[in-house]
C-alpha cells in the first residue's frame, strides 16, 4: 500500500499525487469532449472531496478521502488553464466590427 505507514501525512500526499497524475489526461479529454460544464462537475467534486475530508478519523478515511481528492484536483486544476487560454484566445480575436 503506502510505504510511509507510520507517517499520515507522507502517506496521504503520496495518494494524492500518484491518482492526481493517472486522472490528467482522461481529464483532459473529456474537457474536450464535454466542453467547460465538465470543469464545473470537477470543481463541485472538488468541494465535496474537500468538505469530506473534514470528518475524517481513521487512515483508511484519509486515504479514500485524498484519493477522490487527487482525481477530483487532477480535472479541475489541469483543465482550468486549458479552458482559461480556449475562453482567452476568444476575447483577443474578437473584433467589435
Amino acid at each position: 500500500m503506502c510505504p510511509f505507514f507510520h507517517d499520515r501525512s507522507r502517506c496521504s500526499i503520496t495518494h494524492n499525487c500518484s491518482q492526481f497524475i493517472v486522472s490528467e489526461v482522461p481529464c483532459n479529454l473529456a474537457l474536450k469532449h464535454y466542453g467547460s460544464w465538465f470543469l464545473g462537475v470537477m470543481t463541485f467534486c472538488f468541494g465535496i472531496a474537500t468538505l469530506g475530508s473534514a470528518f475524517v478519523t481513521t487512515k483508511g478515511e484519509l486515504i479514500a478521502t485524498r484519493v477522490f481528492l487527487g482525481l477530483a484536483e487532477g480535472g479541475a486544476v489541469v483543465s482550468l488553464p486549458l479552458l482559461s487560454c480556449r475562453l482567452l484566445g476568444l476575447i483577443l480575436c474578437y473584433s467589435q466590427d
